[in-house]
């Protein structure tokens, strides 16, 4: 019975070999089931994780995230130098659905209804109106006040006035960084005669008038001018005359691009936009 039981004739070292094939099968068995589930599928399959510092292939199929909650349904915070999200740059617009977002050519645009596309607007791509305490930018009575013309010589008269028939170009570029627009009144006084003034950022001067002037007469008008690329604007005058510009506003991207803008309006949660004495008016509560 030894050949069966074992060496020692009790059964004993046949049953501890039992055990030990058995106890070293449940361990194979265990690490072959533990390998195939850490084993990487070929093809991408719903439920597979996504891999940290790897290139995921997301497959044909959207991936949605839902959340019943007014937390964030998805935060993506980089603590690095890099870009916290970025958006693969299409040639053309290539929306499914309205609300879609992409990165078109280095624009960030959406979908609008079921065709057309809309621009996220930001800083670099949109103005916005930002008044300042009202300042002279030029008046060409004085030294002082023509500082900011550039082309003085010639185009002004031994008086300071500004020649009929003649464009001056006025610098406002210690004032606003990379403006799309000013907001100003502009005046005229002492013209020789009577005539028109235009105002103009840049290029060929149009055919309009932005003030009308009679021989000897002081008026002004408000105006809005865009800005060149270098922040200036031109004056022409039609006939010889006096011209004052005095700053109200600038189009610009952030307040920050204004030296004079005054501090910006605080964030405040749309929940305390009525103030506590006061309740929001039923025309908003419709729009919300």
């Amino acid at each position: 019975m030894s050949d069966v039981e074992g060496t020692a004739g009790d059964g004993s070292g046949a049953v501890m070999n039992r055990r030990a094939l058995l106890r070293a099968s449940g361990v194979a068995a265990g690490i072959a089931g533990i390998a195939a589930a850490l084993a990487p599928s070929a093809d991408a399959a719903t439920g597979d994780p996504v891999l940290a510092g790897a290139s995921n292939d997301g497959g044909a199929s959207p991936t949605t995230l839902t959340a019943n909650t007014w937390q964030p349904t998805l935060i993506l915070d980089n603590a690095g130098t890099g870009v916290p999200l970025r958006l693969a740059a299409h040639p053309a617009p290539e929306f499914a659905d309205s609300g879609d977002l992409m990165n078109i050519d280095g624009d960030l645009c959406f979908a609008h209804g079921d065709y057309w596309v809309g621009s996220v607007y930001t800083s670099l791509s949109a103005s916005q109106l930002i008044p300042v305490r009202p300042f002279r930018a030029v008046d060409t009575r004085t030294t002082a006040g023509r500082a900011n013309i550039l082309n003085r010589s010639g185009n002004l008269d031994s008086a300071g006035r500004l020649i009929g028939g003649h464009t001056i170009e006025i610098d406002l570029g210690n004032e606003v960084f990379q403006g799309a627009a000013v907001y100003a009144n502009v005046t005229v006084t002492q013209p020789v005669s009577s005539g028109y003034l235009t105002v103009w950022p840049s290029g060929t001067r149009p055919g309009t008038s932005t003030l009308n002037y009679l021989a000897g007469q002081v008026v002004a008008n408000s105006c809005v001018s865009g800005l060149s690329s270098t922040d200036t604007l031109r004056v022409y005058a039609q006939r010889t005359t006096h011209v004052l510009l005095d700053v109200v506003a600038f189009a610009a991207g952030i307040w920050s691009d204004v030296r004079r803008a005054p501090e910006p309006p605080p964030i405040v949660p749309v929940e305390d936009l009525a103030g506590p004495a006061r309740k929001a008016p039923a025309w908003r509560s419709r729009r919300s």
